[in-house]
């Protein structure tokens, strides 16, 4: 288990979904019932991170992965190993988009 990868993807999600720091995220839990999690927010989540590392999402994904931060996690350790849980370390936080930065327009 990669906790420094949980880590970052909870501060990911925290940022693009726009989740305040006292709401509190366990990597194991469902997301949808920690936060309400939709699937066009799951799908916006599992882009992004596809994005960071640089792959496109595959034909034959399985969006079961983005139930929780620990399988959203292990996902991206088993498809794209270290070189795609370096990116994910590696990146910015703050220079990731957020989903609903644009509800007012």
């Amino acid at each position: 288990m990669n906790t420094a990868l949980e880590t970052k993807l909870t501060a990911i999600l925290r940022h693009i979904l726009l989740i305040e720091d006292d709401v509190a995220l366990a990597a194991d839990a469902e997301l949808v019932q920690q936060i309400g999690l939709d699937s066009i927010e799951a799908f916006d989540a599992v882009a992004t991170m596809h994005e960071i590392i640089g792959q496109p999402i595959p034909s034959d994904f399985n969006p079961k992965v983005s139930n929780s931060i620990r399988r959203l996690a292990q996902y991206i350790e088993q498809q794209f190993g270290d070189v795609g849980v370096q990116r994910i370390l590696e990146v910015d936080v703050s220079t990731i988009a957020q989903a609903a930065a644009d509800d007012a327009l």
